[in-house]
């Protein structure tokens, strides 16, 4: 098994790209429980049919460095830095359309700019909290300094890290959807870039079974399928509100600490 990988994926024209950032964490997809996810999800969102009793959730957490918003296609760096966790549903309908989505469940982040922009125009209910590394120790604190997401990442698995990324290319290149606080659904992508990054196998410990918002189940686990990243790319597109009806939301607690 190669120690790292590269993988290739096509990139959109710079005047979609609304901003840009260089990632270094963890990627990883967990299978939840189906009825679990489901509980999760707005009105008109649903899994894809499956007889399987799980379905997959894809969760990248780590630090974003470089950040840098496009306007026109040109490039303006601010050379910010923060910490970031995700948890997004691949493989969804919405409003029963045949195109299938990556639904943006939720987010935590440090940087509060960064909260409020995917917030109000992404939908990605992003919540404000303390969180960063440790070694291979990545933590998420609340306001009470409570640890609620507590993973640790080792190296080695049992697959090859380009069969686990194969996984994560196919989730991340569906076409974004989120929800925004007044009800609105918006669609953008992403483009995960590979090419100039290091993607080394990993087991990802969820090692603490307390509640956290971001992941919807309580129990610790072990997850063989893990890709350690160093310098991904992680490209945004542009939002677009999508033409359907409001939906209720569910606020996450997004107050700044």
């Amino acid at each position: 098994m190669p120690a790292s990988v590269r993988w290739p994926m096509s990139p959109f024209p710079t005047t979609a790209i609304a901003g840009e950032a260089i990632f270094s964490g963890c990627i990883c997809t967990i299978g939840i429980a189906r009825d679990v996810i489901a509980s999760h999800l707005p009105h008109g969102v649903a899994l894809r049919s499956s007889n399987s009793e799980t379905h997959p959730c894809l969760l990248a957490f780590g630090e974003q460095s470089q950040g840098t918003t496009f306007f026109g296609g040109f490039s303006l760096p601010w050379g910010i830095r923060y910490h970031e966790l995700m948890v997004a549903v691949p493989f969804v309908s919405w409003q029963g359309a045949a195109v299938e989505y990556l639904f943006v469940s939720t987010m935590a982040c440090d940087f509060w700019p960064a909260v409020w922009n995917g917030n109000f125009y992404y939908g990605f209910k992003k919540r404000f909290a303390r969180m960063g590394w440790s070694g291979d120790h990545f933590a998420v604190a609340d306001d009470s300094e409570s640890t609620g997401f507590d993973a640790v990442l080792h190296s080695g698995s049992g697959e090859a890290p380009d069969a686990t990324l194969e996984r994560i290319c196919a989730a991340a290149a569906l076409p974004v959807l989120g929800h925004r606080q007044d009800g609105v659904f918006v669609t953008s992508c992403f483009d995960w870039d590979f090419r100039g990054a290091a993607v080394d196998a990993a087991t990802l410990e969820l090692v603490r079974g307390k509640y956290l918002p971001e992941l919807p189940f309580t129990a610790a686990a072990r997850h063989h399928d893990a890709c350690r990243i160093q310098g991904m790319r992680w490209r945004l597109g542009w939002p677009t509100p999508a033409n359907a009806r409001r939906q209720p939301y569910n606020s996450p607690d997004t107050g700044r600490a």
